[in-house]
């Protein structure tokens, strides 16, 4: 049976040669191969040299050629490959030793042996073939070999050795070992491993060694060497698997040109799901990412505010990498589309780098990562880690990496609100969240009373995110967030969102009030005389005229983008007062909770607090059986609102060994006041056989109900 040939192509180590066949010195290297039959070296293949997997120490090349051997696998479009390099020694102009190799590659992970075969043959038929510059090849015309495998078997003493450890380094004994037999031997190692086949023959030394399965030192004192370096080797070897080399070498060039190099994108992009998988910990994984982008100057542009082209384009890859850090670069570039500048050169330079990459990044995976990224920066703009108009920016431009899974993300928001709205109100569901994790889920926890309450809690907390789906053009998500944020939205966003109704509307449970109507839908208009008149009555009887105004005129009406808020500093406190109004910081102050109490009763108060503990605990745990469909923050609100002081922590009662004396204090100093207002006996202690436990159970009750009562508005109608 006649063998099929195998098409084993070169290339060599490029350098400007001077000289002839026999006599030849470097004057330089080229940086680019030579004496290639090949068009284009294989990408894995350029990676892998790229990365030091056949480098070998420039003083340890003896005159007997060292020889590495190396299965590549299939990465992107570039499929196996197995190397072997055949390494020497050169000399420079100034008689200075280099090293140079002669490579030798043929398609298929099963190809080194059968090249390992042919170098064989053609060693014993003269020497293998080694560097030479002056030894030209043509493109498309590489070596045929028909060579057959030499047929060697693993000894009892191979079989054993090939248990212990990788690296496996064998004894140097060159005679005993040729390179046939060590790549015998190493495929035999890759079978036990599952990984693919390494070695190093004749060699000194090795750039890694801890990247070879089998290694034969060319020496005794090379074996010791060897060891030595594989001892100083951290023992978690999860960074082995990373091309830093390469790595850092596709980041710099992403970041110096203005042009991405698709090679370049394939290894960043590689590499983030490598880092990821290779470190124990993503907490590791993300520190070696923050290392690599510092290394490159990351921490310095953000600290010291160095705007370059490629500071921004180098952020901008620090951005997908560690999607944590984008607000960090949209804060950084200084994103304002209403001011123009250098701010908006360099958003601009971003986003031509992110089209660039929109082109080449294919990786399905990274589709994950952009929409992941996208749900969490929604968050970070709550938080206020990162501003609407900025975010705005990034998701509408078509140009942007994030901005094309933003309707995405607003689809699923809406279908998440539906969900939300379901379950606060104990509607039976088996739909679940699309936008979760750690942050999302505090939001939509902290969301349940604000949602239940409305319109009559609310907070201004909600107003980034509101302001940011207002800028994107989504009337639905913008109304729930301003009505979060205000108890009621304008005319015309309500228009927009609801076309065919008026005055309120029920959004999944989120009752959506239209500004000049309150939540039954009812327009509500108070002539200016007749507030004027009350108000004067009110004062002069000391009745909280101020409460009163307010209910009457509602409050500060909530804008769309056309009529963006006077000022951005007012907070709506997430509650209401008694009478179920809310306050801002801009209206007048509230009575003051303060009160004259005397240090024995406080003193009294504290060594009795385990009572009082206990009591306001039973208190809301009554309420929560009773109303099973209330979350626990609004009770406590409520709680807290009864006894007219918004600040008392609730730590000091759900935790026995909360130690804050002051926040204690607080709870004795509330209570002592509710109890001189009430008429009851003042001992800052609630007791539940007391008087003032019924009646504060009773109010808070009361007041639960009052806030969780469904609205009467129109029935519930989503038109979206």
């Amino acid at each position: 049976m006649t063998a099929i040939p195998l098409h084993i192509h070169e290339f060599s180590t490029g350098i400007n040669p001077e000289g002839n066949h026999e006599n030849w010195i470097s004057r330089g290297f080229t940086g680019q191969y030579m004496n290639s039959t090949i068009s284009e070296v294989p990408y894995n293949v350029e990676r892998s040299i790229a990365n030091d997997e056949f480098a070998v120490a420039e003083s340890a090349v003896k005159e007997k050629p060292s020889m590495v051997g190396r299965v590549v696998l299939a990465s992107g479009s570039s499929g196996d490959w197995s190397i072997v390099a055949v390494i020497t020694r050169g000399k420079d102009e100034y008689v200075r030793s280099l090293t140079v190799a002669r490579y030798f590659l043929a398609e298929g992970a099963d190809s080194l042996s059968k090249i390992i075969a042919w170098l064989s043959f053609k060693e014993s038929q003269g020497g293998l073939p080694i560097f030479n510059p002056f030894e030209l090849k043509v493109i498309d015309k590489p070596n045929i070999s028909v060579a057959p495998i030499a047929k060697t078997r693993a000894t009892p003493e191979m079989i054993a050795w090939l248990a212990g450890s990788t690296p496996l380094i064998l004894p140097s004994n060159q005679q005993k070992y040729p390179f046939p037999v060590v790549d015998m031997i190493a495929h035999e190692k890759a079978e036990l491993t599952g990984q693919p086949v390494s070695w190093a023959f004749n060699v000194e030394a090795l750039e890694k060694p801890e990247r070879f399965q089998i290694i034969l030192p060319a020496s005794d004192r090379a074996l010791d060497l060897i060891q030595k370096a594989l001892a100083t080797k951290p023992k978690d070897q999860a960074a082995n698997a990373i091309d830093e080399k390469a790595l850092k070498q596709a980041i710099k060039g992403l970041a110096d040109n203005p042009t991405a190099k698709p090679e370049h994108c394939q290894t960043f992009v590689e590499n983030i799901f490598v880092v990821f998988s290779t470190f124990p910990t993503a907490d590791k994984a993300r520190d070696y990412w923050q290392k690599l982008f510092d290394g490159q100057g990351a921490s310095g542009a953000l600290k010291q505010g160095i705007y370059t082209s490629q500071m921004v384009r180098l952020l901008t890859l620090r951005a997908i990498a560690l999607p944590d850090t984008l607000p960090e670069l949209l804060n950084w570039l200084q994103i304002d589309p209403n001011k123009k500048g250098k701010s908006g050169d360099y958003g601009e330079i971003s986003l031509e780098f992110q089209e660039q990459l929109l082109d080449i990044l294919k990786e399905p995976r990274l589709k994950t990562i952009f929409i992941e990224t996208t749900r969490n920066l929604v968050a970070k703009v709550l938080t206020k880690s990162a501003t609407p108009e900025s975010v705005a920016w990034l998701f509408s431009s078509k140009r942007s990496l994030w901005g094309k899974y933003q309707t995405q993300l607003r689809t699923d928001l809406r279908h998440d609100l539906e969900v939300f709205g379901k379950q606060v109100r104990r509607v039976p569901t088996k739909e679940k969240f699309i936008v979760a994790g750690e942050g999302w889920n505090k939001i939509w926890e902290q969301m349940q009373p604000y949602w239940l309450g409305s319109p009559r809690y609310f907070d201004e907390k909600y107003l980034p995110v509101a302001e940011l789906f207002d800028q994107l053009g989504d009337s639905l998500l913008a109304s729930c967030f301003y009505q979060l944020s205000y108890g009621y939205i304008s005319s015309k966003l309500f228009n927009q969102a609801f076309p065919n109704r008026q005055g309120a509307v029920s959004f999944n449970g989120l009752t959506i009030r239209e500004q000049g109507y309150n939540e039954r839908g009812e327009r509500f208009i108070v002539p200016i005389p007749f507030v004027a008149a009350i108000a004067a009555i009110t004062l002069l009887l000391g009745l909280g005229g101020g409460v009163l105004i307010e209910r009457l005129l509602l409050a500060k009406p909530v804008v769309s983008k056309e009529q963006p808020p006077q000022s951005s500093n007012t907070s709506i406190t997430p509650t209401t007062n008694k009478l179920s109004s809310p306050v801002s910081k801009s209206d007048p102050k509230p009575p003051s909770t303060s009160i004259s109490i005397s240090p024995k009763i406080l003193e009294s108060g504290l060594a009795k607090f385990d009572t009082t503990r206990n009591s306001i605990s039973l208190i809301v745990r009554n309420i929560e059986d009773k109303q099973k469909t209330v979350p626990k923050l609004l009770i406590e609100d409520t709680l807290k609102t009864e006894l007219g002081n918004m600040n008392l922590d609730f730590s000091a009662i759900e935790d026995e060994s909360f130690s804050d004396k002051q926040k204690k204090e607080a709870w004795i100093k509330a209570v002592y006041k509710y109890q001189q207002e009430a008429g009851f006996g003042k001992d800052g202690v609630i007791d539940e056989n007391g008087k003032s436990y019924k009646k504060l159970e009773k109010a808070v009750t009361k007041g639960v109900e009052a806030r969780s009562q469904p609205s009467t508005s129109p029935p519930e109608n989503n038109p979206f």
